[in-house]
């Protein structure tokens, strides 16, 4: 299936399973954003790195009007 033009969002996307649904996600087409804490490392352009705490409701409401105004 491909995802083209599709948007996607993982939490915890830095590392282990998480990463790995964000590296096939964008496999398929998808634009990723990779929210965590921590620093992760993808080679692939279409995975955006977001350094994103998913208590934080203010900082949660900043990502989605980003994401959306682009």
């Amino acid at each position: 299936m491909r995802l083209d033009g599709k948007i996607a969002v993982v939490t915890g996307g830095a590392r282990g399973i998480g990463a790995v649904i964000c590296e096939k996600l964008a496999e398929r087409g998808a634009v990723v954003y990779s929210c965590d804490l921590g620093a992760g490392e993808f080679t692939n352009p279409n995975i955006k790195m977001v350094n994103l705490n998913v208590t934080d409701r203010e900082g949660i409401a900043k990502f989605v009007e980003n994401v959306k105004n682009q």
